[in-house]
């Protein structure tokens, strides 16, 4: 089921999944927040270390322009899956309210078929501007982690190792937000793992939904930026390789193993 969270509220979450102190918390924008148990859908997820940048494009001139994005679904479990039909109906509700009188509704937050919304979107900004304050992003206290070097600019994964001269150049005037996604152990998720810990995942998100209007093309546009993600079910494929059967079909023959001095090695 949906439910509100107020601003004035610590990080909401149960015994099973408190946060560590001090954790990292995407800023609110300012729009209504909200609480949800989903799938991450396999469908348009940008949910990457880079959100796929590959180079400036039409859609990002430049690497502090991408925003990292996924889609949410029905997580396929009862009773979450008859809770999923009445988040889709009261963010509708809530779309619905916020219209700009003459204005038409943009399609980019629902994803829908012939019979209603589906799924809908999330981002998540990666960059956040430091307004002078001289802060250094890879100080260890400003990502709280058990690996806090995972996070710096400087080992940040790229699809294209030819960006990082890009990327390496905000280091002055930008700090990376590590997307704010927590896994089974409590701790934040390592960028370079976000495709096979989230993409089909079973997760409690946290977002903020907004809406703003586009004068040009008279246009309402609703959005959702991630706050905070729990992991509760890895997905599939992960729970295939992570707890496959280790007993070998044959077993092989044992052979003693013989010390290896440094000239051998």
């Amino acid at each position: 089921m949906l439910s509100y969270v107020l601003s004035s509220m610590s990080p909401p979450g149960t015994a099973a999944h408190d946060l560590p102190p001090n954790c990292p918390v995407s800023p609110s924008s300012g729009g209504a927040e909200l609480c949800a148990i989903v799938c991450i859908d396999c469908k348009d997820f940008w949910l990457t270390a880079d959100g796929g940048y590959m180079g400036p494009n039409t859609l990002w001139k430049e690497i502090v322009d991408v925003k990292l994005s996924c889609a949410v679904s029905d997580p396929g479990i009862d009773p979450l899956s008859s809770d999923f039909a009445v988040i889709l109906d009261v963010l509708s509700m809530l779309t619905e309210k916020c219209v700009t009188l003459g204005y038409s509704a943009s399609t980019s937050f629902f994803v829908n078929t012939k019979q209603g919304p589906s799924r809908f979107k999330l981002c998540h900004k990666l960059f956040k501007t430091l307004n002078g304050t001289g802060v250094d992003c890879d100080d260890p206290d400003v990502v709280k982690s058990t690996s806090a070097d995972l996070f710096l600019f400087k080992m940040w994964p790229l699809m294209k190792e030819s960006n990082h001269a890009e990327l390496l150049s905000l280091k002055s005037t930008h700090c990376l937000l590590p997307v704010p996604a927590y896994g089974l152990d409590n701790d934040l998720i390592n960028p370079s793992t976000y495709c096979c810990s989230l993409q089909g995942a079973l997760v409690e998100i946290h977002f903020t939904l907004s809406h703003w209007v586009i004068a040009a093309v008279w246009h309402d546009v609703y959005g959702a930026e991630i706050w905070q993600i729990h992991l509760l079910m890895p997905p599939v494929h992960y729970l295939t390789t992570k707890f496959q059967d280790p007993t070998p079909v044959s077993k092989p023959t044992e052979k003693p193993i013989e010390a290896l001095n440094d000239d051998e090695m």
